[in-house]
């Protein structure tokens, strides 16, 4: 969809793009133009969950995150729901990262020389290790599926608690329409005694610097963000409901 003048002029004026007299530049006002429909295009989300972990007696931070191969087999999903069950959830196939020694919240640790991450695998893989560990390797994924008029995470949910983690937190984060080359990103928190969270808190990334020398990010780079603005909270921007008559329920909003 062609954007149009009227919009441009709003957003430069939003994104801090004018000269001091309120006047952008023909190239100013096409570089908001792309970005604009940049997002509109490849406005899809990344999903990050971090949680305190144990691995090989080494306490730190666990990260499994959304890949490409998640992303085509939870479209797969959604084809199979209402019509069998799911026995393959996109999760499988989320990237796990282990951080020996570094603590929850601090990202900047996350590249550091001491606590910087290693990649452990898919989760599948890390999971069916912890599993096998306790004896259950051939039961674990048959005990911790997506079942009807659950949240599709619900099982994952379970499987943590029953892992003894006590919390995790779940990063969401997109191209943002907020600020030129800016991120989106949706933070909630779950424990075991916690119901499933309506709403989560907003912040608004890689806007530190001036509009012009903002360097692109990725949704999933969200880490790499040193400056987080808070924009206060939101409804759940990505809550995937699966149903038993009617399929998968999928709320998701852009704003």
């Amino acid at each position: 969809m062609a954007v149009q003048p009227d919009d441009i002029t709003r957003m430069v004026s939003a994104w801090g793009m004018c000269d001091t007299d309120g006047w952008a530049a023909p190239d100013v006002r096409h570089r908001a133009a792309e970005w604009y429909q940049h997002v509109q295009v490849a406005g899809m989300y990344s999903i990050s969950i971090l949680m305190p972990f144990v691995f090989d007696g080494t306490a730190g931070v666990l990260s499994i995150s959304s890949t490409p191969a998640s992303c085509t087999q939870d479209n797969i999903n959604v084809g199979y729901d209402g019509v069998r069950s799911i026995n393959s959830p996109g999760w499988y196939n989320f990237d796990a990262w282990f951080f020996a020694g570094l603590v929850m919240h601090n990202f900047s640790g996350m590249v550091d020389e001491f606590t910087g991450g290693i990649l452990l695998g898919d989760a599948q893989s890390l999971f069916t290790r912890k599993w096998t560990e306790r004896g259950m390797e051939q039961i674990w994924k048959r005990q911790y599926l997506p079942l009807p008029d659950e949240p599709y995470f619900q099982s994952l949910w379970r499987m943590l608690f029953d892992l003894g983690t006590k919390y995790w937190m779940v990063y969401t984060s997109g191209l943002s329409y907020h600020a030129y080359r800016g991120l989106d990103c949706y933070i909630r928190t779950y424990s075991a005694d916690v119901r499933e969270p309506e709403f989560e808190a907003w912040y608004l990334l890689n806007t530190e610097l001036p509009w012009y020398r903002r360097r692109s990010l990725e949704p999933q780079e969200w880490w790499n963000c040193r400056v987080w603005v808070s924009h206060g909270q939101k409804e759940v921007i990505f809550n995937w409901v699966l149903n038993r008559l009617t399929g998968i329920v999928l709320h998701r909003s852009r704003m």
